[in-house]
């Protein structure tokens, strides 16, 4: 794959143009021929050449020099496909890929924009450029913005993990995109942590935003079982690499034996794509497990942060779960700030349901103590984080977690909040004097002057929570009207608030903005806000009319990859109906499987609230008659 030098990095192709005519110009020839009767190496006592995994174990010396060998340019080719680069260049280590770009990239009189919470690869690398620095507050897509803004010469560099190490969290990239575009900034991006697991086919959180970074690091040590790094980008980059990153330049090439386990790794990942799906499955199956429990993990994926609070809880719930037999690490300043001490619990493959499963007892064990015998963080200490907060954990709910209905859609404005304040109405009730809460955390399109549609769940409630939602102006997709706003919606925050409500509920009603499929985050959509609270019930209200059987089958069969099942779909008549209105729910559960709960005429709430359709519903009777309906 040839790409172009991007505008942001041209001078790449000015610097190497005055190397070649200066005769400087180191650049690539075949790999090392080993008939060669080498005199060049630093291998020694001849050790390099010893057998190891079917490949000599040693370069015996730098690329440059002697140590460029065939199955370096095999796994560099094998990493540029995988991230949909046109070159690739191998390093010895993650932390040498990022030292050694930002180093070779920038220079005084250039600014880096840096995450707050990027990695010390990159902080280092960034100090070793003699760069100017900005650091921007952890995934401010604003504040990167106005970094840009203030420059007023030199070259600019931002600079972010797509899927940050400590936190599990990941900028919005596709606005990162713009804002360099539109300020001539190059984008450097580390897809350390997610390659392998995260985005299509593993590759990473750029392919899933559908945006390409000017210089893109990965490594083979986290999710391909090997070690080393690489750089991914243009030609150009590749080859200013090659001259000028000193811990390129100046280091032993990439173990042969290294390389071709990096190259198996990338290999196996590639075709046995349910060890992909195994870890995701687990991650959720925790998520879940520990959301029932009254913990919010942050973040997403396989690394999912519990945070304590203080150093001293945090290991004192390390060593109480180590005593149960789980190897569980605390992390403690300065690796995160002062007063977020956790513990970066992380699944693989490996993890069996069962052994995720025993790790949820014994945590359900520790908060029901009163105090673990290590120093006293019994469920007190525990849920004293701030909760409503990323950062927060909720406090444990005393007893199993309310009942929580998730209403979601096939579409936007269908008539989705009309389906839920009646549902809500209808159960209220069903169960007279129970305290039930209606929510919708997210909504786009608020104008002043009219009920917002959280109000009209609010009004409909029995029992009332602080809401602390994001109310967006712009009538578009929440993540793009949370973009307008400066913002990016934080799906901890809204499943610490659902968590809340249930806690102190009887019973919780969420409405998703949109259709099940809408982006509401980074990568992410409604349907994986819903997979991660653990709801009751799902319901998916769709029109009655022509195309509702592909709709609903399509929502379907992409829920159950989240996962996430839907139990039944509410038919909602059309203001104009087709000559399939009134005949879909039959076919909708032949073609499903999913039962029709109600069709619900265009009424008023109350009316639509009478329907003793809902009864069945909310008694937790889901038979289905052989025409589909409950």
């Amino acid at each position: 794959m040839e790409q172009r030098t991007p505008p942001s990095l041209s001078f790449l192709d000015e610097g190497l143009d005055a190397a070649r005519r200066g005769a400087l110009l180191r650049e690539r020839g075949e790999p090392a021929e080993r008939a060669l009767l080498s005199y060049c190496s630093n291998d020694y006592l001849a050790l390099a050449g010893r057998p190891g995994s079917g490949d000599q174990a040693g370069c015996g010396a730098s690329r440059l020099v002697y140590g460029d060998l065939a199955v370096h340019a095999r796994l560099e080719r094998a990493s540029a496909d995988l991230v949909r680069q046109a070159h690739a260049l191998t390093f010895t280590s993650g932390y040498a890929a990022n030292v050694g770009v930002l180093s070779a990239l920038a220079g005084p009189g250039d600014l880096i924009v840096s995450d707050a919470l990027n990695h010390a690869s990159i902080v280092d690398g960034a100090r070793l450029s003699r760069a100017r620095i900005v650091i921007v507050r952890h995934l401010d897509i604003a504040s990167t913005e106005r970094a840009l803004e203030g420059r007023r010469t030199g070259r600019a560099f931002v600079v972010t993990e797509s899927y940050f190490s400590m936190d599990g969290d990941s900028p919005d990239l596709r606005a990162l995109r713009g804002v360099c575009d539109a300020h001539g900034a190059a984008l450097v991006v580390d897809e350390a942590h997610a390659l392998g697991v995260l985005g299509p086919d593993g590759r990473g959180l750029c392919a899933e935003a559908g945006i390409q970074a000017d210089v893109l690091v990965g490594t083979y040590g986290k999710a391909f079982g090997a070690a080393g790094a690489f750089v991914a980008g243009c030609a150009a980059l590749s080859a200013w690499l090659w001259n000028r990153s000193r811990p390129f330049v100046f280091s032993t090439g990439l173990s042969p034996v290294v390389a071709a386990t990096a190259l198996d790794g990338l290999d196996r990942a590639r075709q046995e794509p349910e060890r992909r799906r195994r870890v995701l499955e687990a991650a959720q199956r925790l998520r879940r497990g520990m959301l029932g429990l009254g913990i919010t993990l942050r973040g997403h994926g396989p690394i999912m942060p519990w945070v304590v609070g203080e150093s001293d809880a945090a290991m004192a719930v390390a060593e109480a779960l180590r005593s149960e037999g789980f190897d569980v690490r605390a992390i403690r300043p300065p690796s995160v700030s002062a007063g977020s001490a956790r513990l970066r619990l992380t699944v693989t493959a490996a993890h069996r349901a069962e052994e995720v499963d025993r790790f949820l007892e014994a945590v359900r064990r520790l908060l029901a103590r009163e105090r673990v015998s290590t120093g006293g963080v019994g469920r007190a200490a525990v849920a004293a984080a701030p909760s409503g907060t990323a950062s927060g954990v909720v406090s444990v709910r005393r007893g199993p977690p309310a009942p929580l209905w998730v209403v979601a859609g096939t579409g936007t404005g269908i008539g989705k909040t009309h389906v839920a304040e009646a549902l809500l109405r209808a159960w209220a009730q069903h169960r007279p004097g129970a305290r039930l809460v209606g929510l919708k955390p997210i909504e786009s399109g608020v104008s002043g002057g009219t009920a917002t549609d959280a109000e009209r769940l609010a009004s409909a409630s029995t029992f009332h929570v602080k809401q602390e939602g994001y109310a967006l102006s712009a009538p578009l997709s929440p993540h793009l009207a949370a973009r307008e706003e400066g913002l990016v919606i934080d799906l901890d925050h809204v499943a610490a608030l659902v968590a809340r409500a249930r806690d102190g509920s009887d019973g919780v009603l969420l409405e998703l903005p949109g259709g099940l499929f809408t982006p509401i985050a980074p990568g992410k959509s409604n349907a994986d806000l819903a997979a991660a609270i653990a709801p009751t019930f799902v319901l998916l209200v769709a029109p009655d009319r022509l195309g509702v059987l592909h709709e609903v089958a399509a929502a379907t069969r992409a829920a159950a990859t989240v996962p996430l099942r839907i139990h039944g779909v509410i038919l909602v008549a059309p203001e104009t109906p087709d000559p399939s209105s009134g005949r879909n729910a039959a076919e909708l559960f032949a073609t499903a499987g999913i039962p029709v709960i109600a069709s619900v005429p265009r009424a008023t709430t109350t009316e639509i609230a009478h329907m003793p359709e809902w009864l069945s519903l909310l008694s937790g009777d889901l038979s289905v008659t052989p025409d589909g309906r409950q």
